[in-house]
């Protein structure tokens, strides 16, 4: 699932955005560690497409990457409220509010859109 914000961003492109779908589809919590030519296998890209795709990411805000030796695979933290962790409450899982639902989806739509003239 690729959240609203980032399928509807201005800034990124359809390739950055099918990165982050690969991203978003093999993360374990809300980090996750892939390969750019593996990634670049799936959306059928070259390794170099990939690598400025995940950079304009990371400038949008939507990544975040941690510092690994040269050589090691990097480890991707996606921030999306999407992937947040579950709160825990009184030992017992709280339902995480952060997640759009569709109401409030489709809002955020109308008022992105509010100023374009309907012909």
């Amino acid at each position: 699932m690729i959240p609203w914000e980032i399928g509807t961003a201005e800034g990124l492109t359809d390739r950055d955005v099918r990165v982050y779908f690969v991203l978003a589809s093999c993360r374990r919590g809300a980090t996750v560690s892939v390969g750019t030519r593996w990634i670049g296998e799936v959306i059928h890209a070259g390794r170099n497409r990939v690598a400025a795709s995940i950079r304009r990411l990371e400038i949008s805000g939507y990544v975040v990457r941690e510092n690994v030796s040269r050589g090691k695979r990097p480890i991707y933290q996606l921030t999306a409220p999407l992937f947040a962790k579950e709160k825990v409450a009184r030992g017992k899982k709280e339902k995480d509010r952060s997640r759009p639902t569709v109401r409030s989806a489709a809002r955020m739509w109308a008022e992105d859109n509010a100023h374009r003239e309907v012909s």
